[in-house]
């Protein structure tokens, strides 16, 4: 920009003063009295070691631009003295001179960052997979991590520094076309040529050349944007450099450098990140700069006129100059619509510099130190384990669908009167642990619950309900200890209303039985069915609610459906216990397996029993089974150990046509298999499930139009509006979020019948809510998802009373429903389905 007139200088300060802290701005006026006019000295003031454009800008969060390529040239020419010495050590002085170009901590972080992206991400990748793929001890992850860090810390630091400096820099100057320097030619060796050269010519425009390209190769590499993986501050600069001359006059300096460096630009074909505004009385020649042409003085030398002549042709030079004749003009007001240096890109820069200097920290920090977890919870066995309202600290899988609980609890106004719903169940696994089927029926069953607790609290002027969580680590390991803590809780909390799931029958839950029913909590279990499971003391606790059929009444279905009713896959046929053999799962706390083994093997006298602890012990427990002549086993195992049971029927069974039948434990294993299309499910399985297996379109149109479909409903409802609302809902069990929605279900509406017994909405705070419910939840009935629930009216062995099994059998694409049946302790009571 060439602003012409008598009012010119002043024009010029008034177009660059809204950018002054902005951008870098350098303004060079005329020289001082006794200094010499010299492109050099010219150079030095704009992009010297005190240099105009290489001061920082403040407020502008980004570092200024740096000229170690220009300030190289200018020590060989103003510093040097080949004559005298070696240029060896000067030269080795003078780059080491101030050290690192990071006289700031900010500054160190903002170099050290732009390299360590790259080796932070390989070597923090190859420490994941070691520690991964090897079972190794926290301090063995420990020490594999720590050495990541510091190797990728010290690799970017080492490039860092070595680029600061501008060592390995300094190798441009053998690529450019002004002075080039030569192959092997040591860097003291080149100084010596560009100060012997300034001395033989000193008019000579080779050297200028070469420091006015350097110049522009430094504004190049302080703006460039190439490598988006390094953080290279080029990326947040919004605008060019600044450079205002106001001494252009005929044979000065200034005009000198804008002639030279609109020629460098042309022959070097890059464009250069700075804008130029000078002063000056009049417009300069053009011609300079519109042609370009050669002179020939020997028709033998044609072939080299024309080679320079393309060589110039093949980067037109424009005219380099916008020119702006002021005349007299003052100027007036001011532009208000400049939009340069903004900082929002300075800011987001900063924030990824931080962001990559913290972010491996963290990482490193996550991989090495013990979880953070929530305010009510406890590190134990690498889990988060107790109880809270928060939905920080658990699997990583449940995360979407606890966090849509969490809204639903926080939709609730605080003054709102509300009653606490804590569910009780595994919700972490400890590190490594490749079985996911436990949470398949959490997921399931906070499924049910979520969408009880939605319906339920749309519903009039009635007391909300909030859902917190117990979580008893992987296997139920902590129960006891959480069970402990929500007795503490309950203690001031009579709003604390009931504690719901409970799921699986171990020695765990049995000792949380014990404690909760100390605290005199209602306890609705969702998937516990071993009959001793409750049993506090000898005798079944009060208040404790089973909502599925027991074992007892499991294996009088099954040992019905074995010697009366028929086997499917044996086209009918009934079986004696002496052609029976039964699986029985001895594993430590574990409650399950045995007590169904032992009702099934008092209903079918004569049966063989075969124990197994572990995967190798059950495969040779089936061969001895098949090789003794057994036609039926019957599996009373988990459903984790089910791939391992048809892996040896396949290999020890299959070729004698021995029949499978299993407990209810490993239907959300064939299901989950079957929703994968059958390819797992490759044994010819038939099972009892504590509910109707089979998905909802599949059912009858006559049991579509029962009681319980219209609860069926809402669960389908619930789960279809997350959907839409993008909720990530976790693999989950239908069955189980049946029946997690109908121990909410029964919760509520015992709430509901103790509403109606007086007037405890005016006295809320001071209403005993888990007495009138556990008082309430006796004598109850109710039809909900998996049917008609009712529990005894006495004050102990609150068993849901004829709670329906259905006998199944899993083919490769769907369950089928031969008979469903409605057990007690006398008879089966099966019948065909309608």
């Amino acid at each position: 920009m060439l602003f012409t007139g008598r009012k010119a200088h002043i024009v010029v300060r008034h177009f660059v003063s809204p950018v002054r802290r902005k951008v870098p701005v350098a303004e060079v006026g005329p020289v001082r009295a006794g200094e010499t006019d010299s492109l050099t000295r010219l150079m030095e003031r704009v992009a010297g070691e005190d240099g105009a454009l290489g001061r920082r800008v403040p407020w502008s969060f980004l570092p200024p631009p740096r000229f170690p390529l220009a300030q190289f040239v200018l020590w060989a020419l103003t510093k040097a003295d080949a004559e005298n010495q070696r240029l060896d050590q000067p030269l080795r002085a003078w780059l080491r001179r101030d050290g690192f170009a990071w006289q700031r901590p900010l500054d160190k972080a903002e170099y050290i960052t732009r390299f360590l992206a790259v080796p932070a991400l390989a070597t923090g990748s190859v420490s994941a997979v070691i520690t991964n793929v090897y079972d190794m001890a926290v301090w063995g992850a420990g020490v594999i991590w720590g050495v990541a860090l510091l190797f990728a810390v010290s690799l970017a630091t080492l490039s860092a520094a070595n680029w600061s400096t501008g060592h390995f820099r300094y190798r441009w100057f053998g690529s450019q076309p002004f002075l080039p320097r030569e192959p092997r030619e040591s860097l003291a060796d080149y100084v010596a040529r560009i100060h012997a050269l300034k001395d033989a010519d000193p008019d000579g425009d080779e050297v200028a050349k070469l420091l006015v390209n350097a110049f522009h190769e430094d504004l190049r590499i302080a703006y460039r944007r190439l490598r988006p993986w390094l953080l290279w501050p080029g990326w947040a600069r919004g605008a060019h450099a600044v450079l205002v001359l106001t001494d252009t006059g005929p044979g000065t300096a200034g005009r000198r450098l804008l002639t030279l460096m609109h020629d460098v630009q042309v022959q070097v074909g890059r464009p250069v990140p700075l804008l130029v505004v000078a002063a000056m009385d009049a417009p300069p020649d053009f011609d300079a700069h519109r042609h370009a042409g050669a002179t020939m003085t020997d028709a033998a030398g044609l072939n080299e006129v024309y080679a320079r002549w393309r060589s110039g042709a093949e980067r037109p030079a424009p005219c380099p100059y916008v020119v702006i004749d002021v005349g007299d003009t003052e100027p007036e007001g001011g532009d208000s619509s400049h939009r340069v240096g903004r900082r929002g890109l300075a800011l987001t820069y900063r924030a990824a510099v931080v962001m990559a200097v913290v972010l491996p920290l963290y990482v490193t920090a996550r991989a090495l130190l013990p979880p953070v977890c929530a305010a009510g919870l406890t590190l134990e066995d690498e889990q988060c384990v107790g109880v809270t309202a928060s939905v920080e600290s658990f699997s990583p899988a449940l995360a979407p669908l606890l966090k849509r609980i969490d809204q639903q609890n926080k939709a609730i106004h605080p003054d709102a009167k509300s009653f606490t719903v804590v569910y009780f169940g595994t919700l972490t696994q400890r590190p490594g642990t490749t079985d996911v089927s436990p949470l398949v029926g959490t997921a399931g069953e906070l499924i049910g619950i979520a969408a009880r607790q939605a319906r339920y609290n749309a519903l009039g002027e009635l007391p909300r309900m909030r859902v917190e969580f117990a979580n008893a680590g992987q296997s139920y390991a902590h129960a006891a200890a959480v069970a402990e803590q929500l007795k503490r809780r309950a203690v001031g909390d009579e709003t604390l209303a009931a504690a719901i799931g409970l799921g699986w029958s171990r020695e765990e839950i049995r000792n949380a039985v014990g404690v909760l029913g100390s605290a005199q909590l209602p306890m609705v279990s969702t998937t516990a069915t071993a009959d001793n499971v409750a049993d506090v003391e000898g005798k079944p606790s009060a208040w404790f609610f089973r909502l599925p059929a027991a074992n007892s009444r499991q294996a009088r279905a099954t040992v019905e459906w074995i010697t009366k009713l028929g086997v499917p896959t044996t086209r009918g046929r009934r079986f004696k216990g002496e052609q029976v053999a039964v699986l029985t799962q001895a594993a430590p706390h574990e409650l399950y397996s045995k007590d169904l083994t032992g009702w099934f093997i008092r209903l079918l006298p004569g049966v063989s029993e075969y124990e197994f602890s572990d995967d190798s012990k059950l495969t040779q427990r089936v061969r001895e089974a098949c090789d003794r002549g057994t036609e039926l086993i019957y599996f009373s195992g988990r459903g984790a150990q089910l791939a391992t049971l048809a892996d040896a029927w396949r290999g020890h069974c299959a070729a004698r046509d021995v029949a499978v039948m299993a407990g209810d434990d490993v239907t959300r294993e064939v299901a989950r298999s079957l929703q994968n299309g059958g390819s797992e499910q490759s044994l010819a399985l038939q099972l009892v499930s504590l509910t109707d297996p089979r998905r909802q379109p599949d059912v009858p149109e006559g049991e579509k139009r029962s009681q319980s479909s219209g609860h069926r409903a809402v669960i389908n409802e619930w789960v279809t509006k997350a959907a839409a609302d993008k909720v990530a809902l976790p693999s989950y069990s239908a069955g189980h979020a049946a029946l997690g929605y109908d121990a909410a279900l029964v919760v509520t509406e015992a709430l509901g019948a103790f509403l109606g017994m007086g007037d405890f909405l005016d006295i809320w705070g001071d209403t005993h809510v888990r007495t009138g419910i556990h008082y309430n939840l006796r004598g109850l009935s109710v039809v909900g998802a998996t049917g008609k629930i009712t529990f005894a009216a006495e004050s102990e062995g609150h068993d849901a009373l004829d709670r329906q099994v259905w006998l199944v059998s899993a083919g490769e694409k769907a369950f089928k429903v031969h008979y469903i049946c409605t057990p007690t302790d006398e008879k089966a009571a099966c019948a065909r389905p309608k």
